[in-house]
């Protein structure tokens, strides 16, 4: 997470799930984005195979993303800019995206400043 930018924070969280993050700032200040879920356009079958799942379950949750395209702790640092295993791209939509924000979630634990922020978005595809 302390960078730099354009490079995979990925974690192991309680014990069990991979978490993958994106650095967004530059090199020694904290800075990454969550990557909650995807949309999967290729690869279905062996993401299907990994995961039991199918739809939208295959890749609705950080955690079940991770499991779903293999991502374990060897992508850490990886270079998302340049990566042929993993990586990401602009891709040109033919319709505009709807892009919203609402309050994050599972962080009962935050001050209500930062509980009720808009920091969580959601692209509709």
């Amino acid at each position: 997470m302390f960078g730099p930018p354009g490079r995979a924070y990925v974690y192991f969280t309680y014990g069990m799930h991979y978490l993958l993050n994106l650095v967004t700032e530059k090199e020694g200040n904290p800075s990454a984005v969550l990557i909650r879920a995807i949309k999967a356009v290729s690869g279905l079958e062996e993401m299907q195979a990994r995961r039991k799942r199918r739809g939208k379950e295959l890749t609705n949750g950080p955690a079940k993303l991770c499991q779903a395209l293999g991502i374990d702790k060897t992508f850490n640092g990886w270079d998302v800019t340049r990566g042929n295993q993993l990586w990401v791209e602009n891709y040109q939509y033919a319709n505009p995206l709807t892009i919203s924000s609402t309050p994050r979630i599972g962080i009962d634990y935050a001050c209500k400043k930062d509980r009720e922020a808009l920091w969580r978005f959601l692209l509709q595809l």
